[in-house]
């Protein structure tokens, strides 16, 4: 799992569930969800130029011109926060030669920067004038952004009146903390299924507010994140409120609190792909399941994790083979209690567990057409 906070000891999913602490804060978060139309590149004509590359209600909200009224000759900036991780796993290669005009700091220093190039978070400068929004001018880096990317995880956008460094120095505090214990966590909030989340979670939490958004004699460095929905069918636009009285002063780091509960969100997202996946492909051939309810799915997962299929591909190959057994009313007691006295690994037991089966499906088809 790519989502939320990792380690290099902790990989493995948990079912702890978690709430957040009720206090009665004056400062909230204003969250603002929109669907977008489909924008359809691949059937425009003529050159690639003049295609569509981004939906008109997200182009008019991160690239609306806007001056702060305290300062009226000031540009709000859109930038965005590259996951090259993310980027690196569609195309098998990264490279920001298109950007470079743009402006681009990553957020990683020293060796780290050198060593994870292809998987760090970059910042980008993305602010386009009056001039180009009204010519039409815009560079190919943003129609790859938004034509290649859009709806595929590769980042976050944001709002401030601040320079590119400035922002990036403020970026650079969350992208590794520690916890309660001092175990150090990367903490990809870049990622908009985390974003998603998270500042939901939060959003009643002054103190948390007031850091996230650099607030400072009342003043937020970040006035706005934009962020992708699933499957890129709408955006979240999220900006602090009643934040006049704030100051970002506290510490920074991650409750056993926020960990819990990332921990629960991102084993909700994984069970959501694991019914999806199931959908897709068990409604193919060669089954052609016509019916698979979402409750058992879920079940099939949380029983995963009983019997110690803790990685995603184990949890996934356990309810496939769940899936079909319930379809076929294939009993699977007395193998699950088998391969639960094995030492291998849950991928391996997963694997085993899918073969058994289908050889048992195999053999009720045979035995089906003998009759």
């Amino acid at each position: 799992m790519k989502q939320g906070c990792s380690t290099c000891l902790i990989n493995d999913i948990s079912d702890t569930a978690v709430s957040q602490d009720s206090d009665n804060q004056t400062a909230t978060l204003s969250i603002e969800t929109q669907a977008l139309s489909q924008i359809a590149v691949e059937e425009s004509k003529g050159p690639s130029w003049s295609k569509p590359w981004i939906a008109p209600l997200l182009k008019d909200t991160l690239f609306k011109v806007s001056s702060d009224d305290e300062s009226p000759n000031h540009q709000l900036n859109t930038y965005l926060l590259l996951d090259a991780a993310q980027v690196t796993a569609l195309e098998g290669v990264f490279s920001l030669a298109k950007a470079e005009d743009l402006g681009v700091q990553c957020l990683l220093g020293g060796e780290a920067q050198k060593n994870l190039k292809d998987y760090a978070p970059y910042l980008i400068n993305l602010t386009l004038s009056q001039q180009q929004l009204e010519d039409g001018d815009i560079p190919s880096f943003y129609r790859n952004i938004f034509v290649r990317y859009w709806g595929k995880h590769c980042g976050i956008f944001l709002h401030s009146y601040a320079d590119l460094s400035t922002v990036a120095r403020h970026c650079k505090k969350f992208i590794k903390l520690k916890d309660e214990k001092d175990q150090w966590y990367f903490f990809r909030f870049y990622d908009p299924r985390v974003a998603q989340d998270y500042f939901r979670w939060m959003q009643n939490d002054s103190t948390r507010i007031a850091k996230w958004f650099g607030i400072k004699q009342g003043k937020p460095l970040i006035q706005s994140l934009i962020f992708e929905g699933e499957e890129g069918q709408s955006f979240t636009r999220i900006e602090a409120k009643n934040y006049e009285q704030l100051n970002d002063h506290s510490s920074i780091g991650l409750t056993e609190v926020e960990l819990g509960w990332m921990q629960q969100s991102r084993w909700q997202r994984t069970k959501r792909a694991i019914y999806q996946s199931l959908q897709q492909e068990l409604f193919e051939e060669p089954f052609n399941l016509n019916k698979l309810e979402r409750n058992l799915v879920g079940g099939w997962c949380e029983e995963a994790l009983r019997h110690d299929y803790t990685t995603e591909r184990a949890i996934y190959d356990y309810a496939y083979s769940h899936a079909l057994a319930h379809h076929f009313e294939l009993d699977m007691a007395e193998v699950n209690d088998y391969l639960a006295a094995k030492d291998d690994s849950d991928v391996e037991k997963a694997k085993e567990l899918q073969q058994i089966l289908l050889n048992a499906i195999n053999t009720y088809r045979m035995n089906q057409q003998e009759e």
